[in-house]
């Protein structure tokens, strides 16, 4: 029997999870069992019946889950220590990823329960074992020529291994990046060579067209973004002071805080301000852990960014985030709150993760 590339499910599970973050989405445990499932059956094709991880993949009744990974992060993220993965079946992972990861799970899960393993699995009765080699007979090219030799369904195909595998990136003699892909014979190279040059013509017509777009749309640029707004104070919003403190090597330091605790207030946040003084800010409070994402649109102040605990622990912290980036910030973690101070705090005041936020969102008010 063959080992498998990775110790455990949870060193994929972990993968996916950081990759979707890196995406701005929070990967529920459902899809997250999909892709998993998908990312198994598409590795032991793409390695000829190597096995990327230990599991065991059954059926429920919504579409097809390890029971491990599943009940593991029924609530939230699980405290697992995991190894790092190699590049090889990292590789594997991101392209499944980039394949399947802008699905919903709904649209995952009609198409999984419509396909052969899972299908012929549920046949037999819930919680049955989906068989490895199912999976890898039907994903790969023989499975496929087999279902179209077939009658025909509404069912869309499940795209083949080769097809989902993105071409690695080389260098080659001059040091400049190419595409790897496979050996093919001359025939089919002629003829992907006029259909891509068929794409660039209908691309650069495209690209013309949209051109034009943008040069008679007003104010939308040429990315498709709106620019910022210019500074105005009267869209800046004045939220009630409150008190907070941070405890901090041995030293508590004091700020002055507007609270955000609704959503029309976490939208427009800091906004608008074109100054923020020291020791003050603005705390935003979700009541419960959430995946918050922040970004600096139409915020003409740098600032500092704590990402905090139900319980008041600093969990992650982004320092000096540049005024109108619209690159998103948070944590790979759920957090209850936000704090918003001005830029060069963190360091002048040698905060840290692990740091203790009072507050009285957060019920540790007493202990000030």
């Amino acid at each position: 029997m063959r080992p498998t590339v990775v110790e455990s499910c949870f060193e994929v599970a972990f993968w996916l999870l950081d990759r979707a973050t890196d995406d701005g989405e929070y990967l529920q445990s459902q899809k997250m069992n999909r892709i998993l499932y998908l990312a198994y059956a598409y590795y032991g094709i793409l390695q000829r019946g190597g096995k990327l991880m230990p599991a065991t993949f059954i059926v429920a009744e919504e579409g097809p889950i390890e029971p491990t990974v599943f009940k593991a992060f029924a609530r939230g993220r699980s405290m697992v220590d995991t190894a790092p993965i190699d590049e090889a079946p990292r590789h594997v992972l991101d392209s499944v990823w980039r394949q399947f990861g802008a699905h919903s799970v709904d649209h995952l899960d009609k198409l999984l329960r419509g396909y052969a393993p899972y299908a012929d699995a549920f046949a037999v009765g819930a919680g049955r074992e989906i068989v490895f080699e199912a999976m890898a007979e039907f994903y790969g090219a023989e499975g496929l020529t087999r279902r179209r030799s077939g009658i025909k369904s509404a069912q869309p195909d499940a795209p083949v291994a080769h097809r989902v595998l993105r071409p690695k990136v080389m260098r080659n003699h001059a040091r400049k990046p190419v595409n790897v892909h496979p050996w093919m014979p001359k025939v089919w190279t002629e003829i992907i060579r006029r259909m891509r040059q068929r794409a660039i013509g209908w691309a650069r017509a495209l690209a013309l067209l949209l051109a034009l777009f943008f040069a008679v749309l007003p104010g939308v640029s040429a990315q498709g973004h709106r620019p910022y707004e210019p500074l105005d104070p009267a869209k800046a919003q004045s939220l009630p002071q409150t008190l907070l403190a941070i405890e901090s090597n041995g030293s508590i330091h004091h700020f002055s805080v507007e609270l955000a605790d609704t959503p029309d207030e976490h939208a427009v946040g800091l906004m608008h301000r074109n100054y923020l003084p020291p020791d003050h800010g603005m705390l935003f409070d979700y009541k419960s852990p959430q995946w918050p994402r922040f970004w600096m649109r139409n915020t003409f102040v740098s600032l500092d960014m704590l990402f905090i605990r139900s319980n008041g622990e600093i969990a992650y912290i982004a320092e000096d985030a540049v005024p109108h980036s619209e690159r998103t910030i948070g944590p790979r973690q759920p957090v209850q709150a936000v704090l918003e101070v001005p830029a060069g705090t963190v360091e002048r005041l040698g905060l840290k993760i692990g740091d203790t936020v009072r507050h009285h969102i957060f019920g540790n008010v007493s202990s000030f």
